[in-house]
């Protein structure tokens, strides 16, 4: 019974501590009004960023990824973005798959595009095995698929800066973002 009583004293707390803890958040609330209420007065513009929730390879352990079942799931679990990887095929197509493509592998990225618009954005991760010129070639494939398509959720991403560089000059206004893996050390 001791120890019972002991727990609930950890568990559960005071009426003096809820009344302490709802004051405390009641002040940062009022503190966070007025701070932006002042901000507002003085011109600044206050902007809020939506989360997004992007599905990773579309829903990957829901279904197979890089897979239409896989982007549909990701849509059926609310996703706003679906990232995908593409490779450029000897015979010119855009193929999807996370690795290099093997013969079964069918699905094109102009398919993950018609799934995908209206529904969700897409992004679209340039992939290349040890070749800057394969790399680019990619990108500049990517980008002049995207920028006849005009799909308007669409960017492209890569750990390759040379795909990065063949999307802008087919397509200068089609979003890019470089992929790295590890950060800088801010130390020095």
């Amino acid at each position: 019974r001791q120890v019972v009583a002991e727990l609930r004293k950890v568990v559960y707390p005071t009426q003096e501590q809820l009344v302490t803890y709802f004051l405390v958040v009641m002040v940062f609330v009022i503190f966070m009004m007025a701070l932006v209420a002042a901000l507002e007065a003085s011109g600044c513009e206050i902007v809020t960023v939506a989360l997004r929730r992007i599905g990773h390879r579309g829903a990957a352990g829901h279904a197979p990824e890089n897979t239409i079942e896989s982007f549909e799931k990701a849509h059926d679990l609310g996703c706003d973005y679906v990232e995908t990887d593409v490779w450029l095929a000897d015979d010119g197509r855009l193929l999807i798959s996370h690795d290099r493509p093997k013969p079964e592998h069918k699905l094109t990225l102009e398919e993950v595009l018609d799934f995908c618009r209206g529904k969700m954005g897409v992004n679209i991760e340039v992939k290349c095995e040890m070749s800057e010129k394969a790399a680019h070639q990619t990108g500049a494939q990517v980008g002049k698929l995207l920028v006849e398509r005009k799909d308007p959720d669409v960017y492209v991403s890569s750990f390759w800066w040379a795909a990065l560089e063949g999307t802008r000059v087919a397509g200068p206004s089609v979003r890019r973002a470089f992929l790295f893996a590890d950060s800088p050390d801010k130390s020095s």
